[in-house]
């Protein structure tokens, strides 16, 4: 005959498998870190068609209409644990009301992780295919009309130089210019902020004068001279990147 006690206890191990089981489903539940990319040109906000920025290396001032790139393979790393973002191909873009590129990772719950890595623009592998994959398209803008593969930044402006406008055309997207950075991940954050200096394509080593190089498309030389700067275009902010 069951007692009272007995009853007593029973009810105690339910309780306490409750709440193991339900602590375990606590840590276990995916968590969600989003990154947010604000775009400048050194130390100005980005304006697109509207802001001037002076001419890195030479006279005159130019403007950005356009301005797109290729985030990829993002990589979460910890002690104990290591995650890859599948299907992890995003254009980042910054023509819309806010200005600013926001992205949701859905991260595996349990696991803690204090690195991130990710590419700028697209790996050897994917940039040698025409399967559609996270954001790209081999039909889209940011496909070359000319070859498989992918532009894998997207700068078009003009440069102003008196009362002479002169087109500038950045598009750089061969496999050597692919780029990859990690950042340290503050602890119990669900926002990281990043900085996009557009200025670095142009000031990573000697300044470039845009009129003498307002066009970069296929030559590998020209795109490596810009390609340079993907290394230092990526930075943290500790709170949201403002002027």
């Amino acid at each position: 005959m069951k007692t009272r006690r007995d009853s007593v206890k029973s009810i105690l191990l339910a309780m306490a498998f409750f709440m193991v089981t339900a602590c375990q489903w606590w840590q276990a539940k995916p968590s969600t870190l989003v990154l947010r990319f604000y775009p400048f040109v050194g130390d100005s906000p980005l304006a697109l068609s509207s802001g001037l920025y002076p001419n890195p290396g030479g006279e005159g001032s130019y403007s950005i209409r356009d301005f797109q790139f290729f985030i990829s393979n993002l990589k979460f790393k910890g002690k104990e644990a290591e995650h890859r973002v599948p299907q992890s191909y995003h254009l980042a873009r910054f023509d819309n009301q806010q200005g600013i590129y926001e992205l949701a990772i859905t991260l595996p719950g349990g696991q803690e992780f204090d690195l991130m890595e990710l590419g700028i623009g697209v790996d050897p592998e994917a940039n040698g295919t025409i399967t559609v994959a996270g954001d790209l398209d081999p039909n889209g803008r940011m496909a070359w009309s000319w070859d498989v593969g992918y532009k894998f930044i997207l700068l078009e402006g003009r440069l102003n130089q008196g009362d002479k406008l002169l087109p500038l055309v950045y598009h750089v997207g061969f496999d050597e210019n692919y780029t990859t950075t990690a950042f340290s991940l503050p602890g119990d954050t669900d926002v990281l902020n990043l900085k996009v200096d557009i200025a670095r394509l142009f000031t990573a080593n000697t300044p470039v004068d845009l009129a003498s190089l307002p066009t970069v498309k296929f030559d590998r030389a020209d795109a490596a001279r810009i390609g340079e700067g993907l290394n230092t275009m990526l930075s943290m902010c500790k709170d949201e990147c403002a002027e």
